[in-house]
């Protein structure tokens, strides 16, 4: 593939530089005048500050041409439904993590047996502030980032996801400072959802089977353990102990290693979708078909 053109915000001072130093031939000064020449390019990469991204997307999507859309693609629910409503199936947001060998050993762990109970952490750094903040504009970063990330991961893993409770910590002024939540898929696999923000700890999200469990910690490994080990006492551990055993564990290897993860595999199934071969992984905005807030299909 070849960047044949680019475009940024009106008035940015970065534009022809990013394009010299990339060889790109032709520069926009904005995303309106780049549209209008779609002669000059076959497909459309957007990674825009969300605020932009909804309107940037649904005109690109009028030239129903494919388009790599990085998340999030819109700030809530309603406007993202106007998106999905679009008759344009080759658009696909970029959840590079989908493309992680651990989270495809993830996604075939959950598929190959009955509903299963899930946790997924996502201690995100929220500052939150000691005033009253009642448009919870502290919230953006915990939208923006790898909590977004972790829950499409997890829709990938298990399947599209229903709400069923939300619990919030506030702390004295009102403002939430963690939250707990229980979500569920199609099939009944049940979700516990916490939030605690800046604690220590890391992303994860683990399957629990009876004797048999799947971590993902962080994301960009998956160790499958089956049944428990027991280690009779030691002179350094004077107690016996219960140890989950070991059996695999899946990691990133070859290209992954040497760029951002995920982002070669996903930049190849925008290749393909550019040649119409067959892709995997790769979350599709598309027309909804139920008056559920869903729209990326798995």
């Amino acid at each position: 593939m070849e960047i044949t053109a680019v475009s940024n915000r009106p008035g940015s001072k970065r534009l022809h530089e990013f394009a010299a130093r990339h060889s790109i031939p032709r520069v926009f000064d904005d995303w309106h005048s780049m549209l209008e020449h779609p002669d000059l390019w076959d497909g459309l990469a957007i990674s825009t500050w969300p605020d932009a991204t909804p309107d940037i997307l649904s005109a690109a999507m009028t030239l129903k041409v494919p388009i790599l859309v990085e998340k999030p693609v819109a700030w809530n629910s309603a406007r993202l439904r106007l998106l999905c409503a679009q008759p344009h199936d080759r658009v696909f947001v970029g959840y590079n993590r989908r493309f992680y060998p651990s989270v495809q050993a993830a996604h075939d762990e959950a598929r190959q047996g009955p509903p299963l109970l899930a946790h997924l952490s996502l201690p995100k750094d929220v500052i939150v502030p000691d005033v009253p903040d009642p448009k919870g504009s502290y919230l953006w970063n915990f939208f923006e980032s790898v909590s977004a990330l972790g829950l499409d991961l997890t829709r990938f893993v298990l399947g599209n996801l229903r709400v069923d409770a939300v619990s919030r910590l506030r702390n004295e002024v009102g403002n939430i400072a963690g939250l707990a939540a229980v979500l569920s898929t199609e099939r009944g696999d049940v979700v516990q959802v916490t939030s605690s923000w800046n604690t220590a700890a890391n992303f994860s999200l683990t399957l629990y089977r009876p004797k048999r469990r799947l971590e993902l910690l962080p994301f960009e490994v998956a160790s499958l353990y089956e049944g428990m080990e027991v280690l009779p006492p030691t002179d350094d551990h004077p107690v016996r102990r219960y140890v989950p055993k070991l059996v695999k564990k899946t990691m990133l290897d070859g290209i992954d290693l040497r760029e951002k993860p995920g982002f070669v595999a996903e930049a190849q199934a925008l290749k393909a979708m550019l040649t119409e071969r067959p892709y995997r992984h790769a979350p599709r905005v598309s027309k909804m078909r139920s008056p559920q807030p869903r729209c990326a299909k798995n």
